[in-house]
C-alpha cells in the first residue's frame, strides 16, 4: 500500500513567519504626554483647541482651561474634555498625574474609548457618541498618579471629568502603534538608527520587500 507523505511547503511557512515577525517589530509602545504646553490653553478661561500632536500619530482636540500650568477640566458646559480625532494605534494605558494642590478629593476622571473618531469633546456628553467607558481614576488626596490599563481593542480615546472641576499636571497615553514621521527626510541624532525596526532593506518602509531581502541574506544572495 502506498503511503502519502505530507511535506509542508517550508519556504511559504518560513516567509509567513518572517512576515509576522517583521509586523510585530514594526510596532511598539508609543507614549503621548499631554500637558498645558500641548493644549496651549493657559489661565482659568475655558477654550477649545484642536490639531494637537505629541509623539504618536494621534491628533487631539478638546476644551479646557490651564490654571497654573495644568489641564483644567469640568462638566458645566457639557463640552469640556480631551479626545483623539485621529488614532495613535491601539489604546493600551492611561496615566493621570493630579495637581494635588488644586484638585479636591473625590474628583474623578472618566476614560472613554471608541473605534470611531471623535469630533470634539462634546461627544463625551452624548451617550450615542462617547463610546465605551473603559476606566476611571478618583483623586484620594494622597496619590498623585493613577494608572488605567485599557482592556479590549480601541483606537480612539476620550477623557473628561465626571463632575465639577479638576486639575491635571499631565495625561500620559500609551498606544500600540508607530511614532510620527512628519519629516520626510529626518536627520537622526548621532548614534540613532534613522530606519524603523524591521526595515531590513533600509528603504524607510516595513513591507514584504524586507522579507525578501531577509530571505536572500539568509540564503547568501545578498
Amino acid at each position: 500500500m502506498n503511503k502519502t507523505i505530507f511535506r509542508p511547503n517550508m519556504k511559504k511557512t518560513f516567509l509567513f513567519l518572517l512576515a509576522c515577525v517583521l509586523t510585530i517589530m514594526a510596532k511598539a509602545d508609543v507614549e503621548d504626554v499631554l500637558d498645558q504646553s500641548v493644549t496651549g490653553i493657559s489661565g482659568n478661561i475655558y477654550n477649545d483647541f484642536a490639531d494637537k500632536t505629541a509623539t504618536s500619530n494621534a491628533v487631539y482636540a478638546g476644551c479646557c482651561a490651564g490654571s497654573i500650568n495644568t489641564i483644567q477640566l469640568r462638566t458645566r458646559d457639557k463640552k469640556e474634555g480631551i479626545v483623539s480625532t485621529a488614532s495613535g494605534g491601539n489604546l493600551k494605558q492611561v496615566v493621570i498625574e493630579w495637581n494635588k494642590d488644586l484638585t479636591k478629593e473625590e474628583r474623578t476622571v472618566l476614560i472613554y474609548a471608541s473605534n470611531t473618531p471623535y469630533t470634539s469633546a462634546a461627544d463625551l456628553f452624548n451617550t450615542k457618541k462617547r463610546g465605551t467607558r473603559v476606566g476611571k481614576a478618583t483623586f484620594d488626596g494622597l496619590n498623585t498618579t493613577a494608572t488605567i490599563t485599557i482592556n479590549g481593542n480601541y483606537t480612539y480615546i476620550g477623557i473628561c471629568s465626571e463632575e465639577d472641576a479638576l486639575y491635571l499636571n499631565s495625561i500620559a497615553i500609551t498606544w500600540d502603534g508607530e511614532p510620527r514621521t512628519d519629516d520626510p527626510d529626518p536627520r537622526p541624532e548621532p548614534g540613532d538608527d534613522p530606519f524603523p525596526r524591521g526595515d531590513v532593506n533600509r528603504d524607510g518602509n516595513v513591507d514584504i520587500s524586507d522579507v525578501t531581502t531577509l530571505v536572500n541574506i539568509i540564503l547568501g544572495k545578498e
